[in-house]
């Protein structure tokens, strides 16, 4: 048959059965505008050569409507010998145009014809494999909720990849361990043994470690006294190196707007800053010298913190046994503080300003202190210690005298002011709580394990084989219906 031959159906007696059935006809129409001129052949094929499917022609139609589907069909399927279905590549518009012009002409009894729909693939060649063409909001959305879909060949709708069917259906691989009890106490019996072994760690470490020396002076010295002197006994020699603190009782360096009350801008050396950058010093912000550097007069450093900050001095006799008044107070190497404020700290929170004014020699120094950086840390209770020397040579048994400065007002507030000399492991100071805690924990651990093992011995029921469980988790995964035909089954 002539592609160019007027399709069959096209007589002027069927004008006046499409009117009886024009909204038939409609529905047809609508029927035969597929997405793919794939879909167009295969269908058009189908209908030529088996009966019609009650899921794809609405069976409502007449017998001249079947007749029409017939025609149809038989021109479809020359065409497709003649021109073979158009790969994914093709655009969709070209097909979808395709369809839409036999349609027209099927229905609309026009003189198109089968070689409309065979023009619109140019050919192979022509089509470049990685341009799927425009595509619908609905396959859009799918594309864009589902990475694991992969496009149907046949129809070009996402279908679930294995991977992703299995996670939807939890089929996806897992390991259940089988808790036999040799295992379990086998584990038990290891945790215990490590907390047992850290326990006993400590035990060692607190026994060789004394608790430090403290002593009091804030009852002893009055305010504002600059020679004030007290003793400390150190009951044996202590290697180096030897901490000293000063310890403060019920100050509450934690409350919430004390903590803020600081310039970070202002303690790395940045000059000039705005008000937002200053603004947490509140209320001790101002006080500062005016100057064309400083026009709002900003007190440098700035804040609540800065302006409490401890400024006792403390020194102590380099032999013991010497009255305080007329020893020899350590310097140098052997009262340093070197070491005493976090280097994290020291390298990235604080540094020298170079604008002159504020940032002069006295304000700079102050700012990279070690004791400024140490109190700028605040502490989690009321009642805290704050490394203030090191001692690197270490002490002699004896008494030795302390020089104190008695200058830090605790008075006000009734807070106790202390000196405490000691050694730290390297978990801090003496911890008995921390030791009896992992002995504890270790030995009662050991002991579920020993109850673990009693209680499997005592046990008449034995511990199913771990083969046969995984044999019988294989077998339950086989379709029972294998199972039930063939030979060896029942035949049900």
């Amino acid at each position: 048959m002539n592609d160019s031959q007027p399709l069959p159906g096209a007589a002027a007696g069927d004008e006046a059965a499409e009117g009886q059935t024009g909204g038939r006809w409609s529905r047809l129409r609508r029927s035969l505008r597929l997405r793919s001129f794939s879909r167009v052949v295969n269908w058009g094929h189908g209908l030529h050569g088996l009966a019609p499917d009650a899921a794809t022609v609405d069976t409502s139609l007449d017998n001249s409507t079947y007749s029409r589907y017939s025609d149809v069909a038989r021109e479809l399927a020359e065409a497709r010998a003649r021109h073979p279905a158009p790969p994914l590549g093709v655009a969709a518009e070209e097909v979808d145009g395709a369809a839409v012009e036999v349609n027209d002409a099927v229905l609309n009894g026009g003189s198109g014809s089968v070689g409309a729909v065979a023009k619109a693939p140019s050919g192979p060649e022509e089509v470049e494999e990685e341009d799927l063409g425009p595509v619908g909001p609905r396959r859009r959305l799918l594309r864009a909720i589902s990475c694991g879909l992969d496009a149907d060949v046949e129809d070009g709708d996402p279908e679930p990849t294995p991977m992703l069917q299995s996670l939807r259906n939890q089929e996806l691989r897992s390991f259940k361990p089988l808790f036999l009890p040799w295992i379990v106490a086998s584990v038990l019996f290891a945790v215990g043994a490590v907390l047992l072994a850290v326990g006993i760690y400590l035990t060692v470490q607190n026994n060789r470690m004394s608790p430090p020396l403290q002593v009091r002076y804030d009852d002893v010295c009055s305010l504002g006294e600059d020679d004030c002197t007290v003793t400390i006994t150190v009951p044996s020699a202590m290697p180096g190196p030897v901490y000293v603190w000063y310890k403060l009782s019920k100050f509450y360096s934690n409350y919430r707007r004390y903590e803020d009350s600081r310039s970070a801008s202002m303690n790395q050396g940045e000059w000039p800053l705005s008000y937002g950058q200053v603004q947490d010093c509140s209320p001790v912000l101002y006080g500062g010298i005016v100057s064309s550097n400083n026009p709002n007069g900003y007190l440098v450093p700035c804040g609540a913190i800065q302006a409490s900050q401890f400024n006792d001095t403390i020194h102590m006799c380099a032999t013991p046994s010497v009255s305080a008044s007329n020893c020899t107070v350590l310097s140098g190497s052997q009262w340093t503080d070197a070491g005493v404020a976090w280097q994290s700290d020291i390298d990235a929170l604080y540094g020298r300003g170079t604008v002159d004014p504020p940032f002069n020699a006295s304000v700079n120094d102050r700012i990279t202190s070690p004791d400024y950086i140490v109190w700028q840390r605040a502490s989690s209770g009321p009642t805290f210690l704050r490394l203030y020397r090191i001692i690197n040579d270490g002490l002699q048994a004896g008494t030795y005298g302390l020089r104190i400065r008695n200058v830090f007002n605790s008075y006000e507030y009734n807070g106790a002011k202390y000196v405490n000399i000691g050694k730290t492991t390297t978990y801090g100071f003496q911890n008995r709580v921390l030791e009896i805690a992992y002995l504890t924990a270790g030995s009662t651990i050991i002991a579920l394990a020993g109850v673990v093992l009693l209680q499997y011995m005592r046990s008449r029921r034995k511990i199913a084989d771990p083969n046969n469980i995984i044999l019988k988790e294989l077998m339950d995964e086989i379709d029972d219906s294998r199972w039930t035909e063939g030979p060896f089954g029942n035949g049900t």
